[in-house]
């Protein structure tokens, strides 16, 4: 974790020593943002072709 930290993450993991050793590992901000809103886009993308179909549906049904 220590050599590729700094690699993807921008910075070395932070080691706390206590009774629980944990390891914090930090990734920029804005390749979270970006799958994000990809996703997000996809997602919309399906909704409104699935709501267009079903308003043909009920246009040619009435």
């Amino acid at each position: 974790m220590m050599k590729y930290g700094k690699a993807y993450g921008g910075e070395d993991p932070e080691r706390v020593e206590g009774d629980v050793f944990r390891i914090i590992i930090k990734y920029p901000d804005s390749a979270i943002d970006e799958e994000d809103s990809v996703v997000t886009g996809q997602v919309e993308a399906r909704l409104e072709s699935r709501l267009a179909a079903k308003v043909i549906l009920i246009s040619q049904r009435g």
